[in-house]
């Protein structure tokens, strides 16, 4: 009977796979050399990636705070799809930044996380109708 053999992540050594050991989903000989190597490899991938998102303009950190703030107080600081005013709202954009929409007020809408998890659940594109009729109406009255 002929044994497995596999590559360690960390060291590229081969070994016997009865003996592997898992490390950030990495399949490694067990060393704690090993552990150390595929933090670095990792690290380095996510660097290299975020790099990229730099060099290509997609990069995002989210709405500004200042943005935010103005956001939440037009929205009187509740939730615009349940009304609730809780301690946890977010500024959710109407028309997603990945298909074309902007940081502009008539484009961002307070939501609580929990209707925000169900909006992208659901579907973003389900909600579009209610949220720009409601950031219009706000327009139209200001």
């Amino acid at each position: 009977m002929t044994t497995r053999k596999v590559i360690c992540a960390g060291c590229s050594q081969i070994y016997q796979a009865e003996k592997t050991h898992f490390y950030r989903n990495k399949r490694c000989c067990g060393l704690d050399d090993c552990y150390i190597q595929i933090d670095k490899k990792i690290k380095h991938r996510n660097y290299m990636k975020q790099r990229r998102k730099y060099a290509n303009g997609t990069h995002r950190r989210g709405v500004n705070s200042i943005l935010k703030s103005i956001i939440l107080a037009r929205d009187n600081n509740s939730c615009k799809v349940c009304s609730c005013e809780s301690d946890h709202l977010t500024v959710h954009h109407i028309v997603p930044v990945s298909n074309g929409g902007g940081d502009e007020l008539i484009n961002l809408i307070t939501l609580c996380t929990k209707c925000h998890t169900e909006v992208h659940q659901q579907g973003a594109e389900n909600f579009i109708g209610m949220f720009t009729d409601y950031t219009k109406e706000l327009v139209i009255n200001v």
